[in-house]
């Protein structure tokens, strides 16, 4: 299989999650991520009779990875040390800075954003300074897998990656696959990270600084829960979740995942209270890497957590389709 079956399958049928896992694993560069929309360019190694298949072989949306033997271990936590722009608690930035310290990872792969245009941006943090100034939640699309590539392709064995269940499937599926030029991928991700989600929007900061005409700089902080809440220098605003739906990528309307149920650890604010990051553990990498941050005082956990509340999350994505 390869870039014209992915092609038919996935990209013409509209339910490409504009992952970027296809332009990642893709050993000629000819896939790149064009706006949200995956786009071939030149010339693939198939073209040439050498066998390869590697777009095919890593997007979750052709296959779902197997299910993975979960721990399920949830807990509210939060960073102990103050994070910036932590949302949330902060936890998944304490965990990721406990890992790079501690030398779990050599890299992380998460999702930056430009703090004067909003615009998301893919990119690979090596120390917890940097780190910090990526913290907080992105709800726009950014090509969560851009970088992933090119840290492999300049020696990163450990890399955690955060993301969208959507990305966090696709690195599952490298990490299965039979294909070496694929494998290789999956082989350098020692410890995942997957985000609650209910959608990624086109430029979400755009549509609301139109609805409450301000500019895109003005917005300090989003939170999206049924209804969008919005900090500005004059306070919160909030507005209805249906006055930005034609803004959700249209791929997400194939996704059944909220909790990522494929991610090492998973993290979101549902069911904890303020201030608190749920986390889901479900792996022994999760569970090494949150005991990890626990012993070098990253982070506080509390057993005060609501299941239910994910689970009805949980039901109604499991009713998209």
């Amino acid at each position: 299989m390869n870039h014209v079956e992915l092609e038919t399958q996935v990209w013409t049928k509209g339910i490409c999650a504009s992952c970027g896992a296809c332009a990642a694993v893709c050993p000629a560069r000819t896939i790149v991520i064009n706006g949200q929309e995956p786009l071939y360019e030149g010339h693939c190694r198939e073209d040439e009779g050498i066998p390869c298949g590697a777009c095919y072989d890593s997007c979750a949306r052709i296959k779902e990875p197997g299910q993975l033997k979960v721990l399920e271990n949830i807990v509210a936590a939060r960073s102990v040390r103050d994070v910036a722009f932590a949302q949330s608690g902060g936890a998944v930035t304490a965990l990721l800075a406990s890992a790079l310290e501690n030398g779990m990872i050599d890299g992380a792969v998460v999702l930056d954003t430009n703090r004067l245009t909003k615009e998301a941006r893919s990119i690979l943090v090596t120390d917890a300074k940097e780190l910090m100034k990526a913290s907080g939640s992105r709800y726009s699309w950014g090509n969560a897998l851009e970088v992933l590539g090119d840290a492999v392709k300049q020696g990163y064995q450990r890399l955690a990656v955060v993301g969208t269940p959507c990305a966090i499937q696709s690195i599952r599926k490298m990490m299965g696959s039979d294909i070496d030029v694929v494998r290789c991928y999956g082989r350098c991700v020692v410890l995942t990270v997957g985000l609650f989600c209910s959608s990624i929007f086109n430029d979400i900061e755009g549509a609301i600084s139109g609805i409450l005409d301000i500019a895109p700089q003005d917005i300090m902080r989003i939170e999206i829960s049924g209804k969008i809440k919005v900090l500005t220098d004059t306070g919160w605003e909030v507005i209805p979740i249906s006055s930005v739906k034609d803004r959700i990528l249209p791929g997400c309307a194939h996704c059944t995942d909220f909790s990522a149920r494929y991610a090492d650890i998973s993290a979101g604010d549902t069911g904890s209270k303020q201030g608190f990051t749920t986390l889901i553990v479900r792996t022994p990498a999760g569970q090494s890497a949150m005991q990890m941050a626990l012993r070098s005082d990253r982070l506080e956990i509390s057993t005060d957590v609501d299941p239910q509340a994910i689970i009805i999350k949980e039901n109604e994505r499991s009713c998209v389709r």
